[in-house]
This record gives structure tokens, C-alpha cells and sequence, in this order.
């Protein structure tokens, strides 16, 4: 590979994961340096160097979604290209991923071959994402979830771990009124009335609280 040495971010809560990372980047892409991070906090704190060039992150990190700092890392860099490397499902944050300019939304399950494939065209400021996704894209295939803000999803990501009201706004820095409004209106937007039925339409479109 050729061109500038790139300065990564890889965001994981599992030690594993990023070490899987270090080798593949090591492997084929070895002028690079890395910075690593486990936390949305770690996260924060490394976005503050403007000399990152490249992004690779998880969705779900043990102290929150990567959603709920999205919008705080494109206000950072802006122009810094973005790569999810998730369990997360593509279907349900896919659409959401695309609004933040997202370059590449990549399953775990994925082979080494593609990810290494993804990771050259990410490193060309190309994306890739799913077949699927763009079939649904262009169709305006219809999922409930697609329905829901970026606030909302944070939240609902947050209800269905059992977390109270009062806990998810003080998470969120938001009043609890603000919060129990947001509740309702995924409740609503969901077609539920209770935490329980909501978890179960939730995992019937695939959405995992973690």
C-alpha cells in the first residue's frame, strides 16, 4: 500500500477485537499508526487530536452507544472518514450510519478476505455497505426502527436495558422530562405500550440493546 502514514483510531471495548485490528492493519496496511480506545469517553478524549486521519469504531461500548457521540465527532472532524466494525445490525443503524457520511458499516462476522477488501476501499475514501442496505435504500424498504431519531435510538437503546428514566437523562445530560417524552414517542412511532412489547418488536428488526 502506498501513501501518507495514516493515524487510526480503533474503538473497542473488547481487547481481542482491537488486537484483531493492530494485525490486519499490521498484515497489509503497515504504515500506519494506531491510537486505541474502549470507552466513549476514551473516544472523546482521543478525538481531540486533529492529527487522526481514520476512524474505525464500534457501535456498542460498554458506557453507550457510539450514536450518541456521532454528531459530536463530526462536529470534530469533520472530514475524518468514519468506519463501523460492529455486531451491530446493518438493517436497523445502516440508514443512520449514512446520514452521518459513514464510509464503510462492516459486520464482525465478516471474513478477514472482506475485511481486508473494505479497509482498502475505505483507505481510498471509497464506502461500502451491504447489497441489501442499498437495495432497501433505493426501494424505501420500511422498518420500524428507521422511524426513530438519532436521540431516540439512544434512548430505546437504554430502555431496553432496564435503565430508568431518571438514569438514561442524567447518561444523557437531559431532563426526565425530556426523556419520558422521548419514551413516548417511540413507544408510539414502535406501536407498543410497555417495555416489554417493545423489546420483542425491537428484536423481531433485529435491534440488540448491546
Amino acid at each position: 500500500m502506498t501513501g501518507n502514514r495514516r493515524k487510526i483510531l480503533v474503538a473497542d471495548d473488547h481487547v481481542i477485537i482491537r488486537r484483531g485490528i493492530r494485525g490486519i492493519l499490521y498484515n497489509h496496511f503497515n504504515r500506519d499508526e494506531l491510537v486505541e480506545a474502549s470507552s466513549l469517553a476514551e473516544i472523546r478524549k482521543c478525538i481531540a487530536d486533529q492529527s487522526i486521519t481514520h476512524l474505525i469504531l464500534d457501535l456498542q461500548l460498554h458506557d453507550g452507544n457510539l450514536i450518541e457521540l456521532l454528531p459530536e465527532i463530526r462536529a470534530t472532524l469533520p472530514q475524518v472518514p468514519i468506519m463501523i466494525f460492529s455486531m451491530a445490525n446493518e438493517e436497523v443503524y445502516g440508514k443512520k450510519m449514512m446520514e452521518f457520511e459513514v464510509a464503510v458499516f462492516l459486520s464482525k462476522n465478516a471474513t478477514e478476505e472482506e475485511i481486508v477488501r473494505a479497509l482498502d476501499l475505505f483507505f481510498q475514501g471509497k464506502t461500502y455497505y451491504c447489497d441489501h442496505l442499498k437495495w432497501s435504500v433505493q426501494h424505501k424498504d420500511t422498518n420500524p426502527l428507521e422511524q426513530l431519531s438519532t436521540r431516540e435510538l439512544c434512548v430505546l437503546s437504554r430502555l431496553l436495558k432496564g435503565e430508568p428514566v431518571k438514569l438514561i437523562a442524567e447518561s444523557l445530560a437531559l431532563k426526565p422530562t425530556t426523556v419520558a417524552t422521548y419514551k413516548a414517542r417511540i413507544f408510539d412511532k414502535m406501536e407498543v405500550d410497555n417495555v416489554f412489547d417493545l423489546k420483542a418488536k425491537a428484536e423481531l428488526y433485529y435491534f440488540k440493546s448491546n
